[in-house]
């Protein structure tokens, strides 16, 4: 049974590491569209970008890694399989680069 259920955290964690890839790669666009380093007219679209993302992206990632990373840190202290190390590098690292983002927003 926890076989199983450190499966499903390694895929639920594959999930989050994907979709904060995606935020991040929409963040990064804003982001430099915010700084005029881009080569595009972005600001005024880049600022409404940065609204949803703090009100969207950063809530639902950032609240949906947690649910994942307590179970899976629980798994790996217990049994140190290296699937819940994998899941638990990879939870850990999205919802730092999450936190991070969103930080970078308020601070110019």
């Amino acid at each position: 049974m926890k076989a199983a259920f450190s499966k499903i955290i390694l895929v639920v964690a594959c999930l989050v590491a994907l979709l904060t890839l995606a935020a991040t790669l929409w963040w990064l666009r804003f982001f430099l569209a915010l700084r005029s380093v881009s080569l595009h007219d972005d600001k005024q679209w880049a600022g409404w970008d940065a609204i949803g993302f703090i009100y969207l992206v950063a809530p639902v990632l950032g609240g949906g890694s947690p649910l994942a990373l307590i179970p899976c840190s629980i798994l790996f202290f217990r049994r140190r399989d290296p699937r819940d190390l994998w899941s638990l590098c990879l939870l850990g690292g999205s919802l730092l680069s999450l936190t991070a983002e969103t930080i970078a927003l308020f601070y110019p």
